[in-house]
């Protein structure tokens, strides 16, 4: 894991030092909160590990739609449920692709099957902006 160290310590504007651990010290914005590193990690493992019985499958698209319909969508839409994904419908936050698109003929011939998966991880409320202030009176004082 590249930059994938946690930052406990960090200077926050107006709060000075903090002891914050829901960062990496990645670079990359897409990589910064550890909750996105480990659901990214933890996506990876299992697919690795669920997919195992595609290994000795006639690479075709009835077995593209057995591991898309039949393995992945099912998983991340139990991951959705849990809220592990931004907002929107499953359909809004993963997309899986295991088609022609990306298993060309030289590929099978090679024995590879390729599944790509994608989506928008829920990221934290690390930030907690909390803005008091006064409104005008609502009510009216009238001398009769």
């Amino acid at each position: 894991m590249v930059n994938g160290s946690v930052n406990g310590v960090r200077a926050v504007p107006r709060a000075g030092v903090i002891v914050d651990a829901s960062r990496t010290l990645s670079t990359d914005p897409r990589w910064r909160y550890v909750n996105v590193r480990l659901l990214f990690n933890f996506v990876k493992s299992s697919l690795r590990e669920g997919l195992r019985w595609v290994r000795q499958e006639p690479n075709r698209d009835s077995l593209w739609s057995a591991i898309k319909f039949g393995t992945v969508n099912p998983f991340l839409t139990g991951l959705w449920r849990q809220g592990a994904f931004g907002t929107g419908s499953p359909e809004e936050t993963f997309t899986v692709i295991v088609d022609a698109t990306n298993n060309p003929p030289d590929q099978i011939e090679q024995g590879r099957l390729t599944v790509e998966v994608y989506f928008y991880p829920s990221r934290p409320a690390e930030t907690i902006v909390i803005i008091v202030g006064q409104q005008p009176s609502g009510g009216t004082a009238r001398e009769a």
